[in-house]
């Protein structure tokens, strides 16, 4: 199975067995907002039910940050 989930900041794909999600919100080091976590959670079910994926990568686009937290621009 060849999953392909994308959403303007999370890229979800699976290749040769392997899981990645990759954080896309470089401009803010990849701080996680409400879509994100979403997103990725989404991912990781898809990935689950998925016999062939034995790995999850997470990583950070932009190649300054993993994930510098929650994107508090969203908090109220």
């Amino acid at each position: 199975m060849q999953l392909q989930l994308k959403t303007e900041k999370i890229i979800a794909e699976v290749v040769d067995g392997i899981g990645w999600i990759t954080f896309n919100n470089p401009e803010r080091r990849n701080a996680i907002s409400i879509e994100m976590w979403e997103g990725v959670g989404d991912a990781l079910e898809a990935f689950q039910a998925d016999p062939a994926v034995r790995l999850a990568v997470l990583k950070g686009a932009g190649g300054k940050a993993f994930v510098s937290g929650a994107d508090i621009s969203q908090f109220a």
